[in-house]
């Protein structure tokens, strides 16, 4: 089973992948890839770094190139797959057998003080709340290789509210997997 993750920033995507792991999924991230490569070309990772490297992977190899990528780690094992933020990664992966994609909901303000909690270095944009929105909406109409959330949010197949606590989300979880199998 391959279960995919779509989400706006802060909504806990991370944290349900945290939960499916200990579930026996391994977990991949298509950020990780962006991350991987701006390593390897010695580049900070800030968030409009990020956002750049991962245009120019899917320009340069196609639009689906971070699932494909991620894909290939899961090996046929159950796995969950994090942060897909276009139409065509989410395309590419249900025509996969045995995928799902999950939407992780939340409001802004809960998000953006999980964002300050976590402190990533591509966080650092984010520290004001007015920023973090604007950010947010950069990321939610895009069109060819940049990120669009609108439409591959509207692509999942099941929505979690995660505004709640780690117990609430963990049982949602739990129902959803028993639906599942």
């Amino acid at each position: 089973m391959i279960i995919g993750i779509t989400g706006l920033l802060g909504a806990g995507k991370d944290t349900v992948a945290e939960i499916l792991v200990k579930k026996n999924f391994a977990h991949f991230s298509l950020s990780n890839e962006v991350r991987y490569e701006l390593k390897k070309a010695k580049i900070p990772e800030t968030i409009d770094n990020l956002v750049a490297m991962g245009i120019k992977i899917k320009n340069q190899f196609g639009f689906a190139e971070l699932a494909k990528r991620a894909l290939k780690k899961c090996q046929g094992k159950n796995c969950v797959l994090t942060s897909i933020r276009t139409t065509d990664e989410v395309k590419y992966l249900q025509n996969k057998k045995n995928f799902i994609l999950l939407n992780i909901s939340c409001p802004a303000k809960i998000r953006h003080k999980r964002i300050l909690k976590r402190n990533r270095p591509s966080d650092q944009a984010f520290k004001i709340f007015h920023k973090f929105i604007e950010k947010e909406r950069e990321q939610f109409f895009g069109t060819g290789a940049k990120l669009n959330l609108q439409a591959t949010i509207k692509m999942s197949d099941l929505t979690i509210d995660n505004s709640h606590d780690i117990k609430e989300l963990k049982r949602k979880i739990d129902e959803i997997i028993q639906k599942l199998y």
